[in-house]
């Protein structure tokens, strides 16, 4: 019997190979369009079908209210109720899924997520279900993936405090699998300003709302990157001490934009030069959060420096009984 919990949180591989070639590398290759309105970051890629949108669906009238879902679920009356109740093209087809929490009384605010297809005929079928996330949370993605979040009390974090003071710190998420026919896990290509989607997509929305507005500036973005070293905070002692030395720059570090980086693009590469006496160069890529070049962040996604490949991985593994 397998544990219910993760295995790995977020597990981040650093990988530093000699590679002389990775210095030459060019904007990286994004299949992002152009969309209409601001958003969250959500309306885009190119590859999208007539018929499947990005991001929320309305609900069908019979099944957005979450009554509806406590016999199919079913719940618990007193200690279980359906929360919330969204629907998104989950599958990669026009149909429908619905993405259904459920919301336990108590100590730790538990949360079940379930998702359902066919979810106007008279017995919708589950395809997705995940329990017990602490203080847990769910949404559709901008990417039409499942987003999740919660406490892990053991956490660097969240260890040794009183569940008042919990920050969620563990996020995942999960993309549909034709091969599976069930959301898998899959990873967050950024590394900086994020580590998830969940928390890119947050962000994105703060730059909506006119913050941090230096996201929104490739260049900018790659020189917070060297300069924040310090405050990155990635799980691993050595991957920490790695990167602090490697980075951790003064925040005048000079930066270049080599290509891409304009408001119609979709990806950028830019060089950032240490100040410092003998001072390093590195090249930093970045990419629009999700392809949307109409607002979207920039996230850096792979950096470079003297022959040197610098590259991070974030791995979600989940284990189910």
């Amino acid at each position: 019997m397998l544990p219910k919990h993760f295995l790995i949180s977020a597990s981040i591989i650093l990988l530093l190979t000699l590679c002389l070639s990775a210095c030459s590398s060019t904007t990286p290759t994004t299949r992002g369009t152009t969309t209409t309105g601001g958003g969250s970051g959500s309306g885009t890629t190119a590859t999208t079908t007539p018929g499947i949108g990005l991001g929320t669906r309305p609900c069908p009238e019979a099944v957005k209210i979450p009554a509806y879902w406590d016999p199919i679920i079913p719940t618990q009356n007193g200690i279980t109720k359906v929360e919330s109740v969204t629907c998104g093209n989950l599958i990669g087809t026009p149909t429908l899924q619905a993405l259904v929490t459920v919301r336990y009384n108590g100590t730790g605010a538990i949360l079940d997520v379930y998702v359902y297809t066919s979810i106007s005929s008279p017995s919708p079928k589950q395809i997705f279900k995940l329990q017990n996330l602490y203080e847990g949370n769910a949404k559709i993605s901008g990417y039409n993936s499942v987003l999740t979040a919660e406490v892990d009390q053991h956490s660097s974090i969240n260890a040794g405090k009183n569940s008042a003071s919990y920050t969620p710190d563990l996020f995942r998420e999960f993309k549909w699998s034709d091969s599976v026919g069930t959301l898998v896990p899959v990873s967050f290509p950024g590394m900086y300003p994020d580590l998830t989607r969940y928390q890119a997509e947050n962000d994105q929305a703060q730059v909506n709302q006119g913050k941090n507005a230096w996201k929104l500036d490739a260049a900018m973005v790659a020189q917070h990157m060297a300069a924040d070293a310090h405050l990155l905070d990635w799980s691993s002692n050595t991957l920490t001490t790695i990167v602090r030395h490697l980075l951790d720059w003064s925040s005048n570090a000079l930066t270049t934009i080599v290509s891409g980086g304009r408001s119609s693009d979709a990806g950028a590469l830019v060089t950032v030069k240490n100040p410092a006496p003998g001072g390093s160069t590195i090249k930093v890529s970045l990419q629009r959060l999700e392809g949307n070049t109409n607002g979207g962040i920039w996230e850096v996604v792979a950096v470079t420096s003297a022959g040197m490949s610098i590259a991070w991985y974030v791995h979600r593994f989940t284990t189910e009984s």
